[in-house]
C-alpha cells in the first residue's frame, strides 16, 4: 500500500532560523521562525534543509511547502507582483515613470496591479505586460533583461 502525504505550499517570509540537532544520518535541521509568528522544523533528512539557511530566503517572501504534519520540506521564491516588477523598471528606466514616454502609458498602470488577473480599467494585466514590453525596447542592460525574461515568463 503506498502512503500518501498532504502537502501544504504558503507563502511566507522567514524571520530567523536556528539549528536543531543533527538527523540519526547526520543530515541538519533547523527550526524556522516566521514573521507572522509561526514556527516550524526542517522534514528530516529533508534536502530543503540544506538550503534554507541561504541569505537569499531572508526578508523577502517564499513559497514554503509543509508536510501534512507541519514540516517544512521545500522552498522556492514567490512570484513577484507586477507592482513590484513596475517599480523596478521605473527605477532602472527611469523614462518608463515619464506617463509622456510611450512605456510609461503601461508602466505607470502596470505600478497599481498585483497578479496577472488584475485589470487597470478595461485593460486586463496580460494586455498591459504585453504593450509594455513592446515599448521597452529601448531598455537594455542586465536588468532590463532579467526583468523582460520574467515578465514574458508571466505571459505563458
Amino acid at each position: 500500500m503506498e502512503h500518501l502525504s498532504f502537502q501544504n505550499v504558503r507563502e511566507l517570509t522567514i524571520a530567523s532560523l536556528a539549528r536543531m540537532d543533527s538527523s540519526t544520518n547526520g543530515n541538519p535541521r533547523y527550526e524556522v521562525s516566521f514573521t507572522n509568528g509561526e514556527v516550524a522544523s526542517t522534514g528530516v533528512d529533508s534536502s530543503v534543509a540544506y538550503e534554507i539557511d541561504n541569505p537569499e530566503y531572508r526578508n523577502v517572501p517564499v513559497l514554503v511547502t509543509f508536510t501534512g504534519s507541519g514540516r517544512i520540506v521545500g522552498i522556492a521564491h514567490a512570484p513577484r507582483t507586477l507592482s513590484v516588477i513596475a517599480r523596478e523598471i521605473i527605477a532602472d528606466y527611469p523614462k518608463a515613470g515619464n506617463e509622456n514616454h510611450p512605456a510609461g502609458a503601461y508602466v505607470i498602470p502596470m505600478a497599481s496591479l498585483d497578479k496577472m488577473g488584475d485589470t487597470y480599467g478595461a485593460e486586463s494585466a496580460d494586455s498591459i505586460i504585453r504593450y509594455a514590453l513592446s515599448n521597452l525596447t529601448g531598455w537594455r542592460g542586465e536588468t532590463a533583461r532579467r526583468v523582460k525574461a520574467e515578465l514574458k515568463g508571466m505571459l505563458k
